[in-house]
């Protein structure tokens, strides 16, 4: 969604990195709202956010600093896609995946199914639902084997450059969708 507004590889990376790094700001900042953990050595990060975490008002400070940030060419085609997924994730109730990430030298080592154990015991506890959205197949059975089901997609119109995601949630129990 966002390589066809960045110039070049390098500008895309740190375009991301703001962008991500606002998202870990919110959820730092709003431990009600949000989690971040991590493993000891911090080569692995996840962000997951509570049923009901941030409120609308907390989401309109995070667009407001990343237009602040990013200037109006790299904001506002972002924020049409992600207006775009809001309106089609679950009504009920859930944990929201914002992101599972590993250094490439600690991939296919068991540190990401250890991170996503927190997030499926924070929806055992609460008895709710986990969505996510997955923009790389090659992380489709990483996240069916922790009980997630494609559940729909979302993006991947030409016309505004956004990448395909498929919708997936793993329900409390895990093992309806």
């Amino acid at each position: 969604m966002l390589r066809p507004v960045c110039s070049d590889e390098r500008d895309y990376v740190d375009t991301m990195l703001r962008v991500c790094g606002t998202a870990i700001s919110d959820a730092l900042g709003n431990p009600e709202a949000a989690e971040v953990r991590s493993d000891s050595q911090r080569r692995g990060l996840v962000i997951w956010y509570h049923p009901y975490g941030l409120d609308k008002f907390a989401q309109l400070g995070s667009a407001w600093r990343l237009l602040c940030e990013l200037g109006p060419r790299k904001f506002f085609r972002p924020l049409l896609f992600f207006l775009s997924m809001s309106s089609s994730t679950p009504k009920q109730p859930h944990v929201y995946l914002e992101m599972i990430a590993c250094r490439r030298d600690a991939q296919r080592k068991g540190l990401g199914s250890a991170l996503m154990k927190e997030v499926i015991r924070e929806c055992e506890e609460r008895n709710v639902d986990a969505y996510l959205e997955n923009s790389n197949v090659d992380n489709t059975e990483f996240y069916n084997k922790h009980g997630f089901r494609d559940i729909g997609y979302i993006g991947g119109t030409a016309d505004d450059g956004s990448p395909r995601m498929m919708q997936m949630c793993r329900s409390a129990e895990g093992t309806k969708s």
